[in-house]
């Protein structure tokens, strides 16, 4: 079998993979226009020092001629002329390959606001060359093993730089683990094809649990609002004390109360023999997703179970819309995680705000970038 191009970028045009297998009759060459052509123009374009300056037309004119030999005198390709051969598609390939394959991707890496909570797929391919693990900030408090577990396996899952959990080659599910992307989960166990026990809803259940624990929240939100403004610099650390401190009524703080969810969560769980799932969403702000991705896209929705036969990460049997989601889970907690780029990940909830703060990250940095000049990013914003 002949050789195959790996970059996104590439692979799977009908040009360029003819051109990889050495077909002489498919070379690019000056004159010639197409999408093909644009996409090596792309690519030289984004490697930094083989400018095009009118831009990746999908013409091969004089710039591209001049890009084309400054790139092949640059990797040593023999002859330097403005010929893009198997020689030349295969070092961009290269170059381009895995994790650095889409375009798309690469742009979003490059213009993110908030690059210290920014853990992308080439973040995790490091990592794995590395073997390097993933730990806990313990400002997260004695999360149960169970859920470390399954956060750890999940983006070691989703950041494969390989492709998704869909396979090898599969359009990528998260194009990094950041505020703007891949940062929550949602606990739920089903509504469908019987209702859950009482003990998972209603006075003194898991959900009423939760609940109070969100109201707390709020509580002491309001409370840091009196210093400062919500989400700024000056109000972060005052809301991340008050999260630490213990309550008056129990002496133990936000954190413990939030790993008795957990706990509680898990022996329910074993107790009521009820499946309990974890539910993901990825590619969460609009601006940040792919062009012509919506909300319902699969590629945004999966789902696995904790307990209480754990299973891997796939998508959920339905279309995944807002409705039928209420209509198969009862979901009672919506915890969250920032991984940082020394591979520490802080776990809390009831929501973003809430872990942001106890990682130290003023939230007011997210929502300003939530709906960013789409034009500053070269792409379309497609709607919810």
């Amino acid at each position: 079998m002949a050789p195959q191009l790996e970059s996104a970028r590439f692979r799977g045009d009908p040009i360029l993979e003819r051109i990889r297998a050495a077909d002489t009759t498919a070379y690019l060459k000056y004159g010639q226009s197409g999408e093909h052509i644009r996409a090596v123009q792309y690519a030289l374009i984004d490697l930094g020092p083989y400018p095009i300056p009118s831009g990746a037309t999908g013409f091969f004119g004089d710039e591209t001629s001049a890009a084309v030999v400054k790139f092949k005198q640059a990797e040593g390709l023999v002859p330097a002329d403005p010929v893009v051969g198997v020689g030349t598609i295969s070092r961009l390939d290269g170059k381009w390959a895995l994790p650095n394959a889409d375009r798309e991707e690469w742009l979003s890496w490059s213009t993110r606001v908030i690059p210290e909570f920014n853990f992308t797929r080439r973040d995790e391919m490091d990592r794995m060359s590395a073997g390097l693990p993933f730990t806990f900030d313990p400002v997260s408090g004695a999360i149960p093993t169970e859920f470390k577990d399954a956060i750890t396996s999940a983006l070691a899952g989703f950041l494969d730089h390989r492709g998704s959990p869909d396979g090898t080659y599969s359009p990528s599910a998260s194009w990094g683990a950041s505020p703007f992307d891949f940062y929550h989960f949602h606990i739920a166990v089903d509504k469908v094809p019987n209702a859950p026990a009482a003990s998972w809803t209603g006075p003194g259940s898991l959900e009423d649990k939760a609940q109070k624990l969100k109201a707390r929240a709020a509580v002491l939100r309001a409370k840091a609002d009196l210093v400062a403004q919500q989400g700024t610099s000056a109000w972060t650390p005052v809301y991340r004390n008050l999260l630490l401190a213990p309550t008056t009524a129990t002496a133990r703080g936000m954190v413990d109360l939030f790993v008795d969810v957990l706990d509680e969560a898990i022996a329910n769980s074993i107790a009521e023999g009820e499946a309990l799932r974890l539910v993901w969403h990825t590619f969460e702000i609009p601006v940040w997703r792919p062009i012509a991705m919506y909300s319902n896209d699969l590629r945004r929705h999966w789902r696995n179970t904790l307990f209480l036969a754990p299973g891997a990460l796939g998508h959920p049997p339905f279309d995944p819309t807002p409705a039928n989601h209420k209509a198969h889970y009862l979901q009672f907690l919506e915890p969250t995680f920032l991984v940082d780029k020394n591979r520490v990940i802080t776990f809390f909830g009831p929501d973003l705000i809430d872990t942001a703060a106890l990682a130290g990250l003023d939230m007011k940095r997210v929502w300003d970038n939530m709906n960013p000049d789409p034009v500053d990013l070269g792409r379309k914003h497609v709607p919810a």
